[in-house]
């Protein structure tokens, strides 16, 4: 048990660093605009706890607070989803991958979208997947609270959309060179949650 928590740690304070990495030297006003920037930005806090939460277990040799598993469980769907999304129907159109333009200092676009699409999720997911099964979690109400960050930021994604009270930051089924399909857009982000309770129901089940 004890080591897995020590595995456990170690990836969180890993994790802690990358998202660290990408997110410093990203302008505060582009946070809100992208699922990706907020997805990783709670993962970074939820690490933050649960490393804490860990440290404390392992050096006092306290119980872990159930919450902390909860908010693991919460960003590990969060950035999975966002991977999953990215991989499935951005990555193509060159419009829906971080830019330079998204960051204060120069920064390697393709090493950021790398970081924040594949590596941020893939050691999440492995700290989550792995040492952190032996921490039980058996409290269901986690499975509604893991998509409040996801609906939120889709319902107010497609008000501000329908209003026109933004520059839309995904182009979801248009080629590059295409004109954009209004009604496919609409389609796919009206479908995104089913396809996050399909990952937050996989996830749910290696706990």
């Amino acid at each position: 048990m004890k080591l897995s928590l020590c595995l456990a740690l170690l990836l969180q304070l890993i994790l802690i660093y990358l998202e660290i990495r990408v997110l410093k030297p990203l302008k505060k006003k582009c946070l809100l605009r992208y699922y990706t920037y907020l997805q990783n930005f709670l993962t970074l806090v939820t690490s933050c706890i649960f490393a804490v939460c860990l440290a404390a277990v392992l050096v006092f040799d306290a119980d872990l607070l159930p919450f902390a598993r909860g908010l693991r469980y919460t960003a590990t769907c969060g950035l999975t989803f966002a991977a999953f999304v990215y991989i499935v129907l951005l990555h193509s159109n060159p419009k829906n991958r971080i830019g330079q333009e998204d960051f204060a200092v120069s920064v390697d676009p393709w090493q950021m979208n790398l970081l924040l699409h594949v590596i941020c999720p893939a050691v999440s997911l492995i700290s989550f997947a792995g040492p952190e099964r032996s921490i039980p979690m058996d409290n269901a109400i986690w499975t509604g609270i893991a998509a409040i960050p996801s609906c939120l930021y889709w319902v107010v994604y497609l008000f501000l959309s329908a209003a026109h009270l933004w520059q839309e930051p995904y182009d979801f089924s248009a080629a590059p060179d295409k004109k954009k399909n209004v009604l496919a857009d609409i389609l796919i982000v009206v479908s995104i949650p089913i396809a996050f309770i399909i990952i937050s129901s996989l996830l749910w089940s290696l706990c």
